[in-house]
């Protein structure tokens, strides 16, 4: 009853906006540390907040294409769910497994984890 579903390679891409936020956090920041330096610099701190502007409405013209699908599959056999550990239900859980759901109890869940972590443990020795 240890069945596990193997894991779907996916293709990692990074979403449009992370660097997006990562302009917009370094100019907060900045504008931050403006404000605690120079209260009254008003030419910076307008200076911050275009280039704050102008970050957003570059990320407002980021065409749909580059946005990421939807990771949750459409067939709900295509992913793992994961039920209580519960005798009550084992003939429908069984069920549902020969009609292709992956199914896990939380047990069985709990020790995938564990094995990976005692894996990635043994693969990094410290």
């Amino acid at each position: 009853m240890s069945e596990v579903s193997t894991p779907q390679t996916e293709k990692i891409t990074q979403h449009p906006l992370e660097t997006v936020l990562k302009d917009l956090e370094y100019l907060v920041n900045s504008l931050a540390m403006e404000l605690e330096v120079a209260p009254s610099d008003r030419k910076a701190h307008q200076d911050l907040l275009r280039r704050i502007q102008k970050v957003t409405e570059a990320a407002l013209l980021i065409p749909a294409q580059t946005w990421p699908v939807a990771v949750y599959p459409d067939d709900p056999t295509e992913a793992i769910t994961i039920v209580e550990d519960d005798e009550e239900f084992a003939p429908e859980i069984e069920a549902l497994r020969q009609q292709g759901w992956k199914i896990m109890t939380v047990t069985q869940f709990n020790q995938n984890v564990e094995k990976l972590a005692a894996q990635k443990s043994d693969s990094n020795p410290s």
